[in-house]
């Protein structure tokens, strides 16, 4: 599948079989998202993709919060309006950077608006040639690996556990057991929301980036993720990462199963660039 210029790809409240690869001019880009198992109702997920010019590409994430009241259409009004900000606004008088940041604090004002108590995550990676840069709200995770899985860049997520493992008072595998994790800071809905935005870096070839909601994050550590998405074909390390978090979603004989709606997108520059 190829994605036209100014045509959105947009998942909200849905789910797909198995991931699904788009070509783009200079690169590769891989998507999935699946409703948690045995759950029925909403899938609290969304995510966008969108070519908004021959360099520019923009990727975005947003994972509603459960324990908010509408917390699963959040993620979807969320993704919506930052499209209208990315695509619909005049490019000629503002930067991407500013339409971005709009995009989420209108975002914030509309949830806020709507008087629901709703919140959710929202990531946004900007992506211009070989130069990326990330903007995010919330727990979700954005990933830069080489492909010898030298980790380049991770967002460190809006918790109390996630702030705890980088201040080195709790470990990985610590983390993945503590329910505190479900606590989240930060998220677009809330009148104190931060945008949070992460350095321009510049990607090399065989980098592979990586959104994805907690669902991943939450069932895999840092380096079991990089190792499934750093080398060979990138819609057979999607392939490979959805089997083996179906496998850990759904083992009853382990406590640090975390069941829950999943998303992510994967994103590689073509051998050629």
């Amino acid at each position: 599948m190829e994605l036209e210029i100014g045509k959105p790809h947009v998942f909200i409240d849905t789910q797909l079989e198995k991931p699904e690869l788009i070509d783009l001019k200079d690169a590769q880009v891989v998507y999935y998202v699946d409703r948690c198992p045995g759950k029925e109702g909403t899938n609290g997920d969304a995510f966008g993709i969108v070519q908004v010019s021959e360099a520019e590409v923009i990727l975005m994430l947003a994972d509603g919060a459960g324990g908010t009241p509408g917390g699963n259409e959040a993620s979807g009004i969320s993704i919506d309006k930052m499209l209208d900000n990315v695509l619909f606004k005049d490019r000629r008088k503002m930067k991407m950077r500013n339409l971005i940041l709009d995009g989420f604090e209108e975002a914030n004002e509309l949830l806020l608006s709507n008087r629901t108590g709703a919140g959710t995550t929202l990531f946004v990676v900007e992506i211009n040639s070989d130069c990326v840069r990330p903007y995010y709200v919330g727990d979700s995770e954005i990933i830069l690996t080489g492909q010898k899985g030298k980790l380049k860049y991770q967002t460190i997520p809006h918790s109390p556990v996630g702030y705890a493992v980088e201040a080195g008072l709790m470990s990985e595998n610590q983390a993945k057991s503590e329910l505190s994790k479900t606590v989240v800071f930060n998220l677009v809905g809330d009148a104190e929301m931060r945008i949070e935005l992460g350095p321009k870096m510049k990607m090399d070839r065989f980098d592979t980036l990586f959104i994805g909601s907690d669902g991943v994050t939450d069932n895999l550590k840092t380096d079991e993720l990089v190792e499934i998405i750093r080398k060979g074909p990138l819609l057979s390390a999607a392939e490979e990462l959805v089997s083996v978090l179906k496998k850990k979603m759904n083992d009853s004989t382990s406590k640090n199963a975390k069941p829950d709606d999943v998303s992510f997108i994967l994103y590689r520059l073509n051998e050629s660039n």
